[in-house]
């Protein structure tokens, strides 16, 4: 069977074109005249090499045909099936290329409207609020009622603190009388020391009177014994040798000028002769002095000796004097010594008496000085004393008002401004510092108050920008206003700061809540994506990035992960650093979760 020839070859094959082979391969002879020519014999070669296709003469065959032509048709419809089932199923992405930008740090916090000023009604405190007639929100004129207070309370509290103003007034009028420094002792001190100073001159002036009459009582005694018979002689002795002794002198002075005007002569003689003649004149010069010398002071002698007589016979004289004289001359003496040493004695007593007084004087002085800085001392602490009891003495005469104020009225407080009640306390609770009743004061604009941690307030400063929104738009938009940072008050217990916001003019209300953006610093950076294109994982931060590649379904979006770094982000962007660029198609969102190595089909697509 399997050697069985196929009868029915003819009818399945078709001949084959001219090629100058038989059906059974043999070369058939070649008809030069019908030979084509060799550029068309090259043409069909290639096509008379083929095999002889089928001629589908047979059923059977052409139902094998058909089956393969069914095949590869449905091969190809189910091809396309899958790519457009996989098509349909694959995540839709949306994309976006990293973009230089800025980047802000900023903190969005809710925080609270308020009246930047209010008018506040206050009540004396420790009063409880019997009635409260008024409401928040409810709209009061000047001279309306707003709360009542039990009489017999108001009435009690009122003799309290009206005593507690009269010892106020009692404190500060006690302060008020200060005592000056006294200067009783310095003024008695510098009296004593004026009255020393007078005896001291008026002693001196007796001492020197006392000693003046002594000396001249001693003088008049000498003089009498000057006046004995015998003293002529003694004086003209005295004189004799007073004359020999000037005459001695003027020799001496004169000899030495001789031999002075000699010894020159000789020292300028210019030749031997002269000096000779010199040497001759000086040693007679010499000579001479010798000899005036030696006259003068025998002459001296003799006057010396004339004189030892003359006091001989003026002593011997004397002893036959009076003895009166010569007690009146030692009563003199003894009088004078007596004056002189009595006049110093006194004169040292009475500068003692000055040493005392000027003493007693500094001591009073430095007293003086020790006692008027205490006194200063004491008159600068009441008056801090009278400045703080002055304060005490206003905010005690207030209450007392107040007091009075509430018991004319029989008990009901009545509102003094006009405006919008912001807070009113609850009834029948007791009154403190806080306002009984707050008005909001819209003319002097509003605030914002937010709470922040401390270490995000140190960012901020007084004068900067942030961003205010109202919450007053649709859904679709909310009104953004620019506000200011006006304070920034200390760190509580909690660490928490409060910050105040002073917003524009607008319609705001007490109470409102608005949500506030504060920027506490900014860069730009070369790499910013969208916060929704970061994803994490215990390996840290990366990106999905879609990558082209070519399969044999043709080319596929491919997804891929990046690993990054986030060097900045805001609210909206974030910086990041990596394996990625610009071009860089990344995956900001997504209708369904994807994953590395995923197929997607981009947004448009």
């Amino acid at each position: 069977m399997g050697n069985k020839v196929d009868t029915n070859m003819e009818e399945r094959w078709a001949p084959l074109p001219d090629t100058g082979i038989d059906e059974m391969g043999q070369p058939e002879p070649i008809d030069e005249a019908a030979k084509p020519s060799r550029r068309k014999r090259n043409r069909h070669g290639f096509f008379s090499r083929l095999p002889a296709l089928p001629r589908f003469s047979d059923p059977a065959q052409r139902r094998i045909g058909g089956y393969i032509v069914l095949f590869f048709v449905g091969l190809l419809i189910l091809t396309l099936i899958a790519r457009g089932t996989s098509g349909a199923t694959l995540a839709r992405v949306e994309l976006s290329n990293p973009v230089r930008g800025e980047i802000m740090d900023a903190i969005t916090e809710q925080a609270t409207v308020s009246a930047r000023d209010t008018l506040d009604i206050t009540a004396p405190e420790g009063l409880t609020i019997e009635e409260l007639l008024v409401g928040s929100g409810q709209s009061v004129q000047t001279g309306d009622a707003v709360a009542r207070f039990d009489m017999d309370e108001v009435q009690e509290k009122l003799t309290r603190e009206a005593a507690g103003l009269d010892k106020l007034l009692l404190d500060i009028d006690k302060l008020e009388r200060t005592e000056k420094t006294d200067a009783t002792s310095v003024d008695q001190a510098k009296k004593s020391l004026q009255r020393a100073e007078d005896d001291y001159d008026t002693t001196r002036a007796q001492g020197e009177a006392d000693i003046d009459a002594a000396a001249v009582a001693l003088s008049k005694a000498f003089q009498n014994v000057a006046d004995a018979p015998d003293t002529f002689a003694l004086d003209t002795a005295q004189r004799n040798l007073t004359r020999a002794q000037e005459d001695n002198t003027a020799a001496i002075a004169q000899a030495d000028q001789d031999v002075a005007a000699a010894q020159s002569a000789y020292e300028n003689a210019e030749n031997d002769t002269e000096k000779a003649k010199a040497l001759e004149a000086l040693k007679a010069a010499q000579i001479k002095a010798d000899d005036t010398l030696l006259s003068a002071q025998r002459k001296v002698e003799d006057a010396q000796a004339a004189l030892t007589r003359a006091e001989q016979d003026y002593y011997k004289s004397s002893d036959q004097s009076s003895d009166a004289l010569q007690a009146e001359i030692e009563k003199a003496k003894d009088a004078l010594t007596a004056a002189i040493k009595k006049a110093e004695e006194n004169r040292l007593s009475a500068e003692r008496r000055i040493e005392d007084a000027m003493g007693t004087l500094q001591k009073a002085e430095q007293d003086y000085e020790k006692n008027a800085r205490q006194t200063a001392d004491t008159a600068a602490q009441n008056s801090l004393s009278a400045v703080s009891l002055l304060l005490d003495i206003e905010k005690q005469q207030a209450v007392v008002d107040a007091l009075k104020s509430l018991v004319a009225s029989d008990g009901v407080l009545y509102s003094d401004v006009s405006g919008a009640v912001s807070f009113a306390r609850a009834a029948s609770s007791v009154t403190n510092q806080e306002p009984l009743v707050a008005f909001t004061d819209s003319a002097g604009g509003f605030q914002a108050h937010v709470l922040l941690d401390s270490a995000d307030a140190e960012k901020l400063s007084v004068g900067e920008d942030c961003e205010v929104t109202t919450g007053g738009g649709s859904m679709y938009y909310n009104p953004t206003v620019t506000g200011s940072v006006s304070a920034i008050a200390q760190p509580d217990d909690k660490d928490t700061v409060q910050v105040t916001i002073n917003l524009p003019e607008g319609d705001w209300e007490a109470g409102q809540r608005v949500d506030v953006r504060m920027v506490q610093d900014s860069g730009t950076y070369e790499l910013c994506v969208p916060l929704s294109a970061i994803h994490s994982d215990n390996t840290g931060y990366y990106l999905l990035v879609v990558e082209q590649e070519s399969t044999v379904l043709g080319v596929e979006n491919v997804v891929s992960r990046v690993s990054v770094s986030i060097t900045a982000s805001d609210d909206d962007m974030a910086a990041v650093q990596g394996p990625v660029s610009r071009n860089a198609l990344v995956i900001t969102g997504s209708n369904k979760a994807v994953a590395a190595g995923d197929r997607v089909r981009m947004q448009d697509e």
